[in-house]
């Protein structure tokens, strides 16, 4: 169904993220990476030269990091490894040294601040 009139457009505009995660939407973002709502936290995935960089954002302002270390699993078509996410500063967590082959999918396992809550997101390498 269409909406026509702005007013039940507003209305629908809370759904959009349990939309995007019913559908399993990923697109692209800041850093160049590929994202994942996971909640109301958005995850990106950026794969660089020297490893793997996770960002979190939370209703569009940064999450910061700062003492998180977390898990990366990867499941690629030659098997199944971890990398740890360290901590970089600001929203940043990173893998060094973390390769993720083409073909690859990727969980990243994130605990909230709060300690009790955790996140999780699934990513598809192409």
């Amino acid at each position: 169904t269409i909406v026509r009139d702005s007013e039940r457009c507003r209305q629908h505009l809370h759904r959009l993220p349990q939309i995007a995660l019913q559908t399993n939407v990923c697109w692209r973002l800041r850093h160049g990476g590929i994202t994942q709502l996971a909640g109301e936290t958005l995850i990106e995935l950026v794969t660089t030269i020297d490893g793997v960089i996770v960002y979190l954002t939370d209703h569009g302002e940064d999450m910061p990091t700062a003492g998180q270390t977390e898990k990366l699993m990867i499941v690629a078509p030659t098997g199944t490894s971890q990398a740890t996410l360290d901590s970089a500063g600001g929203n940043r967590l990173v893998a060094k040294g973390t390769a993720i082959p083409s073909g690859s999918r990727v969980v990243a396992l994130v605990t909230l601040k709060d300690g009790i809550s955790k996140i999780r997101a699934r990513f598809q390498i192409d």
